[in-house]
């Protein structure tokens, strides 16, 4: 238990969002060292301790318990394309795996689903779809049209001197068929909860 919650965790990848990389129902090991252990907010998130809140009076009071953003200092910061496992900005409860591509000040820029950082094309890291355009719905409007998945900026990420509040851009690698950066936003660092090591198909 006290693993999962310093040095990491074996979680199941349900979707193919990081294929041809990551395929769907592959398992990954996360480590948490890296960027340093989120230290428990309640009770429920203490290894053994947790077991309180099978008792209906601790559950209802530790659901509004929260201890705050505590973070043990890691190894480092994110890089690019670092794979990362990170809690939705949108729904906090599910946990996403994407690569991290924008680093906090870059300027990012998508044309014709190729990437550019501050200018630079990057090199690919995964495969290249085809876009449902029904998932184009939504996007901002600029000076230029319709912002969409394969044309889309450039937008600058924020960079903060609070550094869990810095912000990362990521994407799948199967950037067709991704719930990542260009729908959900910018990754703050406080969302970032390990890194990917090892793969297991």
């Amino acid at each position: 238990a006290m693993i999962n919650l310093f040095i990491g965790e074996l979680a199941q990848v349900p979707t193919g969002s990081m294929y041809p990389t990551i395929s769907s129902g592959d398992r990954i090991w996360y480590e948490k060292y890296s960027y340093g252990p989120i230290l428990p907010r309640r009770i429920a998130e203490l290894p053994l301790m947790n077991l309180l809140c099978a008792i209906p009076s601790v559950w209802k009071s530790d659901t509004a318990r929260n201890w705050g953003y505590h973070r043990i200092s890691g190894l480092g910061k994110p890089q690019r394309m670092d794979i990362i496992v990170f809690q939705n900005p949108v729904d906090k409860t599910e946990l996403l795996t994407k690569r991290v591509i924008g680093l906090p000040g870059d300027t990012i820029r998508i044309q014709r689903g190729r990437v550019y950082i501050n200018g630079q094309l990057i090199e690919e890291q995964g495969g290249r779809t085809a876009v449902n355009a029904n998932s184009d719905i939504g996007f901002p409007k600029d000076k230029q049209g319709i912002w969409s998945s394969m044309n889309y900026g450039p937008l600058r990420i924020p960079q903060y001197a609070d550094e869990k509040e810095n912000c990362y851009f990521v994407m799948g690698d199967n950037r067709g068929s991704s719930l990542d950066s260009r729908y959900i936003g910018f990754i703050p660092f406080k969302n970032i909860v390990g890194k990917v090591k090892y793969i297991i198909p």
